[in-house]
């Protein structure tokens, strides 16, 4: 026998612990417990950086157990936005790479929503979590959408392109905001995916996360529909009795009735068995005690668990007194009371803007004191290109989203040459000035043409590129449910024109929604009676052209705008509302500086030079104080705000 040495013996019973440690099961931890014994919170995406504690959202436990617990494959979120759900998928993508790796796929609306939760959220999480650190380390020149791991990889995906959802099978999906995916040339992106987690059966889990959207065709609100439909239950803190937290329960008092002023001077909620006043104060202690109960236990095909959350349970954003003034602002104004219903009360919204009245329509008609009433702060142009015509609105803004339209036209002759035919007429009346009440006269802010006609596409790019410098920009419509209603410029073609594409279902939610708002209330939109401004019954018809119709196609109920009769008119009305988005414009501080440069107007050179008219009819004009607009005049904002459509003319540039 062969004597060893101690130091030889010691370096193999060190050999031989790495060896069985190796062989070793790993420890048994929900997804709740790993997150924290290992999860951080990194600067880039959280307000509170460092230690991850459930305890801070007790409502967050739970639903991460749900995704590992085997009892399940499918755990449905329909939560506001901003109380966790974000955090929920990403921990769980983290526990199924460390603590029980496996391939997955996490998908977004857009590639840029990907690419964001990959350099915000994703990469640093792995750059934070000590035990995440070595399993990517070797992985770094890999592509930014698939980042592989022992025994699994990382996958990013978008929902707009099928190739992303495609190929290669997992077993962990989150499919994330949900109510903005569209419907892609393949179908419903969900069931996309649900088709690429088949073949791992018992073992498969998919996370469904989004704030819910129209009732008839939101994905969640359906998928939740079909679960145990779980609510969280808290405690009164002064009877103990167990209730869910409502909207309709929360009590506030106004410091004022002015419509215009939100502030409170008393906010509670009350309880629904005994009317007890329970204050944001106890909120803390109420939801740390809370728990989760199953309304429709076993419902559904009884593997998927669903939770429902509303903000006023938010202990790590929302304040109920923040919630009570989003909604005041929101008030008779539809288009953002939808938004408020989705994201902030996580109810699913009732469609109401079906189409548009005519005789409704009709009735915004009044008469101008001059081509641009008081009200009217910024002018923008949407156009669109027809073979044997150039069809332009010129709509103007004020604050609170109150708009209308300033004169509409119809430039008729050849548009196959950008120097020739009805571009020659259009081209002199896109340089006009609009007269305002003031007496002040208004340039074209932006102006948004049109260049989705394949037949017109390249006279568009070649009209648009020399002109950029005065704010005028070729658009592309996208009809996709959830698409944004104005994205950033790309430069495209031979010549590098910049193009943007516009949301024109969001758009037109947004028109019709404001078509029905009553006068002198924020979003309202007025229209000329005189006749020289071209809103003649033609034009309303046009307004008024498409419906919002739902059909059943392979990938479930969808909801699209269509085309009854000729809608050019809308079709400019959504370039305009899109070019006006675009400019980014301060509307309050921009009314500040049209009464201070009115007031300076001799009176030969203003015949309305009274700064008391810039309002319009039953809506008051409101200017911020320059004490309120003072941190605006910081070099850094300045130099920001010196680069919008609509700032030159208000400074006297």
């Amino acid at each position: 026998m062969i004597p060893s040495s101690r130091e030889g013996l010691a370096a193999f019973d060190t050999a031989l612990y790495d060896a069985c440690a190796m062989l070793r099961p790993p420890e048994k931890l929900t997804a709740s417990e790993w997150a924290d014994k290992y999860g951080m919170l990194s600067s880039e995406g959280s307000a509170q950086p460092g230690k991850w504690y459930t305890s801070n959202a007790e409502y967050q436990r739970e639903p991460l157990d749900a995704l590992s617990d085997p009892r399940f494959q499918t755990v449905v979120l329909m939560w506001s936005s901003q109380v966790g759900k974000t955090a929920i998928g990403l921990f769980g993508a983290q526990y199924y790479a460390q603590h029980d790796p496996c391939p997955q796929l996490l998908v977004q609306p857009t590639e840029d929503m990907a690419k964001t939760v990959v350099k915000d959220r994703i990469a640093p999480a792995i750059r934070d979590t000590p035990v995440l650190r070595p399993l990517f380390r070797k992985n770094r020149g890999d592509e930014w959408n698939h980042k592989p791991f022992p025994g699994g990889q990382i996958s990013m995906g978008w929902a707009n392109s099928p190739a992303q959802l495609a190929s290669r099978a997992v077993r962990f999906a989150w499919t994330d905001e949900e109510g903005r995916y569209g419907q892609n040339i393949e179908g419903d992106p969900v069931d996309q995916v649900t088709k690429r987690l088949a073949t791992y059966k018992g073992r498969r889990k998919h996370l469904r996360t989004s704030s819910p959207a129209l009732r008839k065709t939101c994905r969640i609100t359906k998928a939740y529909a079909n679960s145990d439909q779980r609510r969280y239950y808290v405690a009164c803190p002064q009877c103990d009795h167990f209730q869910t937290l409502r909207w309709e329960n929360l009590k506030w008092v106004r410091v004022s009735a002015e419509p215009d002023n939100h502030q409170l001077a008393d906010c509670y909620y009350v309880c629904e068995s005994s009317g007890c006043e329970i204050r944001e104060s106890d909120k803390y202690a109420m939801i740390r005690a809370g728990e989760w109960r199953a309304e429709n236990p076993g419902g559904g095909d009884g593997r998927t668990a669903g939770f429902h959350l509303n903000a006023l349970y938010s202990t790590i954003g929302y304040e109920w007194t923040e919630i009570v003034q989003a909604y005041l602002k929101c008030q008779g104004i539809p288009d953002k009371l939808q938004v408020f219903t989705n994201t902030v009360l996580a109810e699913p919204w009732d469609e109401q803007a079906e189409g548009a009245d005519l005789n409704e329509i009709a009735k915004h008609a009044e008469e101008y004191s001059a081509q641009a009433p008081g009200w009217v702060l910024i002018v923008t142009t949407g156009v669109d290109v027809q073979r044997d015509r150039i069809e332009a609105t010129k709509w103007g803004w004020g604050v609170d989203d109150v708009s209308g339209v300033i004169e509409h036209r119809v430039f008729r002759g050849e548009t196959s040459q950008r120097n020739r035919g009805a571009w020659v007429d259009f081209d002199f009346w896109r340089k006009q000035k609009v007269e305002h009440e003031s007496g002040l006269l208004l340039p074209i802010s932006c102006t948004f043409i049109d260049s989705g006609d394949g037949n017109r596409t390249q006279t568009v790019y070649e009209y648009c590129r020399p002109l950029e410098s005065q704010r005028v920009y070729a658009c592309k419509g996208s009809s996709l449910t959830g698409s944004p209603l104005v994205s950033r410029g790309t430069r495209v073609g031979k010549n590098k024109t910049i193009l943007v594409i516009v949301g024109s279902s969001t758009a037109k939610d947004t028109i019709y929604s404001r078509l029905q708002i009553g006068r002198g209330k924020p979003g309202y939109i007025y229209f000329p009676k005189s006749a020289e401004s071209g809103c003649d019954p033609e034009f309303y018809s046009h307004l008024k052209a498409e419906a919002l119709v739902t059909r059943q196609t392979k990938g479930g109920e969808v909801s699209r705008w269509e085309k009854q009769r000729r809608n050019e008119a809308l079709d400019c009305a959504v370039y305009a509302l899109a070019a006006k988005e675009f400019t980014r414009a301060p509307m309050k501080l921009l009314a500040r500086k049209l009464v201070e440069k009115a007031a300076r107007l001799t009176p030969a050179e203003s015949p309305a030079a009274n700064v008391q008219s810039l309002s319009s009819p039953g809506y008051s004009l409101e200017c911020p104080s320059p004490a309120a607009a003072r941190p605006l005049k910081q070099a850094k904002k300045g130099r920001k705000l010196r680069t919008r459509p609509g700032f030159r003319w208000i400074h006297g540039n």
